[in-house]
């Protein structure tokens, strides 16, 4: 009887256990300084974006770094995530939990990471999600600001769900300025979904599959020992 009671413990616990457990797979980090480190990264498959990343050189000790403390890392062939500051809004968008009676554009600044979704050579498309909401960002370029495409829900006074989908307009404009107005349609029919936006960025830069990724544009590379 203590063996089976002891054996059932050993299984209660053993989610736990594998889920605290590392997944270094191969990747790197970009520095401050703009150098990008080669080495392993704990991979987890996050739901939300991560506060922080553990990353080590092989054979050594993992060292936890912040969106404050590197500018971007990816775990080579899975994910890619960048750093920045940036207002994050704070309106809830689930028609259940929504209590506004007006659009409320409230924001923190925070430094997160940013999830890259979908990467050409007009604009990049960026995930961040939290406790609250999932929200969606993109940038023009590398020295080009990155902005949130807006969306949000109300009720007004009347207690009408109401729907803001600004998102639609910041794309046409993107669309516009660099001559992609034959997905005008495509950008009309958007959800705000990563699904119908990796698909709306792409069209915008001409293609079905991101731009190759590289470590190029870093100042320079070395490999963590």
């Amino acid at each position: 009887m203590k063996n089976i009671y002891t054996l059932l413990f050993v299984l209660s616990i053993s989610p736990i256990v594998l889920k605290a457990q590392s997944n270094f797979k191969r990747g790197y980090i970009v520095d401050l300084k703009g150098d990008t480190v080669k080495g392993l990264v704990d991979y987890r498959e996050w739901d939300n974006n991560p506060a922080t990343v553990t990353f080590k050189g092989t054979g050594g000790t993992g060292t936890n770094y912040s969106a404050e403390n590197i500018k971007a890392f990816e775990v080579t062939g899975f994910v890619k995530f960048i750093s920045a500051t940036l207002p994050i809004s704070q309106q809830q968008v689930d028609v259940n939990l929504t209590s506004n009676k007006n659009a409320d554009t409230a924001a923190i600044v925070k430094t997160v990471f940013l999830r890259n979704l979908t990467s050409g050579k007009v604009v990049s498309l960026y995930a961040y999600n939290d406790q609250i909401k999932s929200r969606f960002y993109v940038t023009e370029g590398v020295n080009k600001p990155i902005q949130e495409l807006i969306y949000q829900i109300y009720y007004d006074e009347n207690s009408t769900l109401k729907k803001i989908t600004r998102y639609k307009v910041q794309l046409q404009y993107i669309a516009n300025q660099n001559g992609a107005t034959s997905v005008s349609s495509q950008i009309a029919g958007a959800g705000y979904t990563q699904t119908d936006l990796v698909k709306v960025i792409r069209a915008i830069n001409g293609s079905t599959a991101d731009a190759t990724t590289t470590e190029a544009g870093t100042k320079g590379s070395r490999t963590f020992i």
